[in-house]
């Protein structure tokens, strides 16, 4: 919350380094600054996400960098199973679900870009429910 905060009040006028920042980050070969960077990025849809349309083009700026590379990362995530790799696909698809809640921008996303989305979330779907383990104490 603290960093959304600091973006309501710092983006873009006074902070537009966090773009370069979350970009240098998601486009790391060190997979453990991927999930970081998604919950920054995530709050900086949050905080444009019930602005007009005509108020959202900060963020939209941002996400003509971060969409298409968010897609290639879930895309070559979706046959890892681990823990780890489905909480990065959860928050990719937070990400997605809060940019296009209420507006859709079809200055990011056209046919193609939707048909690839949409080929994701089938592709989530599809899969099976992984078993929930229980551990047992022995005593």
């Amino acid at each position: 919350m603290c960093l959304r905060a600091i973006i309501k009040h710092d983006f873009p006028g006074r902070w537009t380094a966090i773009v370069d920042k979350i970009g240098m980050y998601l486009q790391s070969q060190n997979g453990g600054s991927w999930y970081g960077s998604l919950l920054a990025l995530y709050q900086l849809v949050k905080t444009y996400e019930y602005r007009k349309a005509d108020e959202r083009e900060p963020l939209l700026a941002a996400m003509q960098i971060f969409l298409p590379r968010i897609q290639q990362l879930i895309s070559q995530l979706l046959a890892d199973a681990t823990i780890f790799s489905v909480l990065i696909q959860k928050q990719i698809l937070k990400i997605f679900h809060a940019l296009v809640q209420y507006s859709l921008p079809l200055q990011l996303i056209n046919n193609t870009v939707m048909t690839q989305w949409m080929e994701i979330l089938r592709a989530i779907m599809d899969r099976d429910v992984p078993a929930v383990r229980h551990t047992q104490t022995h005593t």
